[in-house]
C-alpha cells in the first residue's frame, strides 16, 4: 500500500513539474491561468487531472473538444512516480528520501527546460545548493572528503571553458558535496556515458554535429543512479 502512494505523490509531483517545466519556458505564471486544454483551451476539472488515470480514462484526448493530449506529461508522471518507488525502496521513508527526491523532482524540472531552452535557471541552482546543505547536515556527511573532488572539478571546469555551460558546471560541483571520490568519480562518468550514448544515437541518425546537447538531462541521470547503485554514500 505504501508503495502505491509514493508512486502516486512521485506521479502527482511529476504533473507539476511538467507544468512547471512548459509554463517557465512559455514564460507563464505556475498559478494563472488553471490547467487548461492547449488547443481549446477549457479548464480542466479535478477528473482530468489525476496523474496517468485521467489520460487512460480519456483515452489520450481532450473532454471537450477531442483533441489529442500530448503523453509527453504522462511520461514525466510516471518517470517521477517510478523514481520515488525505487529511491524508497532505497532509502527507506525518512528525511534523507525526502531531500533526495526534492533534489531529483529539481533535476527533472530543470532537465525538461534544459531540453527545450538548453537554459539553466540560477533560482534551480540555488535551490540545489540549498538541498545539498540541508542533506549535509541531516546526513552528517564529512564535508572534508568532497573537497578535493570539488577542487579537481572548479580546475576542469576552468579548463572546458566554453565547452559547458556554466549552469551545469556549477550544478555538477553543487552535487559533488554530497559524495566521497569514488562515488564522485562514479556520478561523473555515469552522466558522461549516458551523454555520450545519446550523441552516437543521434549521429548515427543523422542529427547534426555542431548542435550542443543539453547536459542537464544527463546529471540528473548520473545522480540517480549513484543514489539507487550506491546509496549515496
Amino acid at each position: 500500500m505504501i508503495v502505491l502512494l509514493i508512486f502516486f505523490l512521485g506521479a502527482s509531483v511529476g504533473s507539476f513539474l511538467y507544468l512547471a517545466a512548459m509554463r517557465t519556458v512559455a514564460g507563464e505564471s505556475l498559478l494563472r491561468p488553471g490547467s487548461h486544454c492547449d488547443h481549446c483551451h477549457t479548464p480542466l476539472g479535478a477528473a482530468e487531472l489525476v496523474p496517468i488515470l485521467s489520460y487512460v480514462a480519456l483515452q489520450g484526448r481532450c473532454k471537450t473538444c477531442h483533441a489529442a493530449i500530448g503523453i509527453a506529461s504522462t511520461l514525466t508522471e510516471l518517470l517521477s512516480g517510478f523514481l520515488f518507488v525505487l529511491f524508497y525502496l532505497r532509502l527507506d521513508l525518512n528525511a534523507s528520501f525526502v531531500l533526495y527526491c526534492t533534489i531529483v523532482s529539481i533535476l527533472l524540472l530543470m532537465a525538461g527546460i534544459d531540453l527545450a531552452t538548453q537554459d539553466v535557471y540560477d533560482r534551480h541552482l540555488i535551490l540545489v545548493g540549498v538541498l545539498v546543505f540541508l542533506l549535509l547536515v541531516w546526513e552528517k556527511k564529512a564535508v572534508i572528503s568532497a573537497l578535493p573532488g570539488v577542487f579537481v572539478w572548479i580546475l576542469f571546469a576552468f579548463a572546458a571553458k566554453d565547452r559547458m555551460g556554466d549552469g551545469d558546471k556549477i550544478l555538477i560541483g553543487l552535487l559533488l558535496f554530497l559524495f566521497a571520490p569514488p562515488l564522485q568519480l562514479r556520478f561523473f562518468l555515469y552522466s558522461v556515458w549516458a551523454a555520450a550514448g545519446v550523441a552516437i544515437f543521434l549521429l548515427i541518425h543523422g542529427a547534426d554535429k555542431k548542435r550542443p546537447i543539453p547536459f542537464v538531462p544527463f546529471i540528473a541521470i548520473g545522480f540517480t543512479l549513484v543514489i539507487l547503485f550506491h546509496g549515496g554514500v
